[in-house]
């Protein structure tokens, strides 16, 4: 628990090193990335290589030519920006999707739109005991067994199964030729 926590976040810290996660939230999987901060280990979700977007592929307009604010616009506008800034008061707020859905559900309900859906018995779990782990035993043997491959070696290790993949392939149509 608070031991494993505090060394994972400690080595992390004095390492300068993040871990990469995938996490699953609400049903969907996101990738992220587990930072030490302070006391704290910090997870922030990141995006896929799929969903990045290079500034090139943005349609931005390079420059407004005839369209530049003037120097009154521009001081009218960090004034407005000035007048509406306050202090982050994240208790301002919330997600209403919640409170929008029971809503949703109760004039439903109203409305006699509904159906009775009966509660499934719960299954009764004996309850289990936390499970004691010696945490330098499994720190030595993975530091013994070398530990986990890198993402570098990973991906030699995935080119190398495609790369043989490719050539037993050719083996395979080449002797299917032959005896043709």
């Amino acid at each position: 628990g608070e031991k494993a926590y505090a060394l994972l976040r400690d080595a992390m810290a004095k390492a300068g090193k993040a871990g990469i996660a995938s996490v699953v939230i609400r049903t969907k999987q996101y990738l992220a990335a587990l930072m030490p901060q302070g006391e704290a280990l910090v997870l922030n979700t990141l995006r896929y290589h799929k969903e990045l977007k290079s500034a090139e592929d943005l349609d931005i307009p390079e420059k407004l030519e005839g369209h530049k604010p003037t120097a009154k616009e521009l001081d009218m506008a960090l004034r407005l920006v000035d007048d509406m800034a306050d202090d982050w008061k994240p208790e301002r707020y919330r997600d209403t999707y919640h409170e929008d859905l029971m809503k949703r559900i109760e004039e439903k309900i109203k409305a006699g739109e509904t159906e009775e859906i009966t509660e499934p018995e719960k299954e009764e779990r004996p309850a289990k005991g936390a499970e004691v782990v010696d945490l330098m035993a499994l720190l030595r043997k993975s530091v013994e067994g070398g530990g986990r491959k890198g993402a570098k070696d990973k991906a030699a290790a995935n080119d190398d199964e495609k790369e043989e993949k490719a050539h037993h392939k050719h083996k395979r149509a080449a002797r299917k030729r032959r005896a043709a």
